[in-house]
């Protein structure tokens, strides 16, 4: 009587449908429904804590996002060569000991 009265008092619908089922076929103890009981309500606390921190977690990602696309456009066109010393117009994909080895090259060819 009391494992019923624990059963229709419950809030989440879904587990109360279930226990109704499970009890109907099997005659379950009362400290087995509240030990199921329990184990729902710590579930969906942790749940609804892993969600909130996933929230957070989206809006860090969002934000460095932001950042690293303005920091793209604060850009210098020229740079200095830590090498050499001279000033370069930035080139993609362009290495300064590429630019070397091609001197080098022409010097020895040349």
């Amino acid at each position: 009587m009391l494992r019923d009265k624990i059963i229709q008092g419950l809030l989440y619908k879904a587990l109360q449908e279930r226990l109704i089922r499970e009890t109907s076929k099997k005659a379950k103890i009362l400290q087995e429904v509240v030990s199921e009981c329990k184990a729902a309500e710590n579930s969906k606390v942790q749940a609804s804590v892993m969600n909130e921190k996933l929230s957070h977690t989206v809006n860090a990602l969002k934000n460095f996002r932001n950042y690293r696309n303005q920091s793209k456009n604060n850009q210098k066109n020229e740079v200095n060569c830590k090498q050499c010393g001279k000033k370069f117009m930035r080139r993609r994909n362009v290495r300064h000991t590429v630019q070397n080895a091609e001197i080098g090259m022409e010097e020895i060819t040349g």
